[in-house]
């Protein structure tokens, strides 16, 4: 409960917009700590990427459809390597997947990362209107495996569903483009 004599403004950013961000932290933090995001989603991830090839192969596979269904994206790539960027691309995923437990800590090597990241955006002026149909085709990009997954661990410990780990990595991309 805020002091009366704070200001009517201090009272709407503290009731409609600090509170809510803090829950949506808590709450995030909470979902972040679930065997979901610390057990399932790098089992998948290690299953999936086992080498740097494999890794190659999906950031190739996510560039192509990337740039086929959003070719007003090709100007964006015009100078780069795409089999590098494609390698880097998965390479992120793979921090991204291994740092799940500092996301929301502004200090954490991985924020870093995030903010060198933001930075390449920024320079190639990417806007990030595109950052939706990016993380579109992450998920689609990965969702022969995310069935595949679901079919492997059905009789597990700890199954998951491909819904699940969609959702998962819905939530990854999501608070990784916050942070960029």
């Amino acid at each position: 409960q805020l002091p009366r004599h704070e200001s009517a403004y201090a009272r709407f950013v503290s009731t409609h917009v600090a509170k809510p961000a803090i829950q949506a932290t808590l709450t995030l933090k909470a979902d972040l700590s679930s065997p979901l995001y610390h057990f399932c989603v790098p089992r998948f991830w290690n299953r999936v990427c086992v080498s740097d090839s494999d890794k190659a192969l999906i950031g190739e596979t996510f560039y192509r459809g990337l740039l086929t269904d959003h070719p007003e994206f090709l100007d964006f790539f015009s100078n780069s390597d795409i089999d590098a960027l494609a390698l880097h691309t998965a390479m992120t995923l793979d921090v991204a997947v291994r740092a799940i437990t500092q996301i929301g800590i502004y200090d954490a090597p991985f924020r870093k990362a995030c903010d060198y990241l933001g930075e390449m955006h920024r320079r190639q002026k990417i806007p990030s209107k595109s950052f939706p149909m990016v993380g579109a085709q992450l998920i689609k990009t990965l969702q022969p495996f995310l069935h595949q997954e679901e079919e492997l661990t059905k009789d597990d410990a700890h199954p998951v569903t491909a819904e699940q780990l969609t959702q998962a990595f819905a939530v990854l991309y999501t608070e990784l483009m916050a942070m960029i």
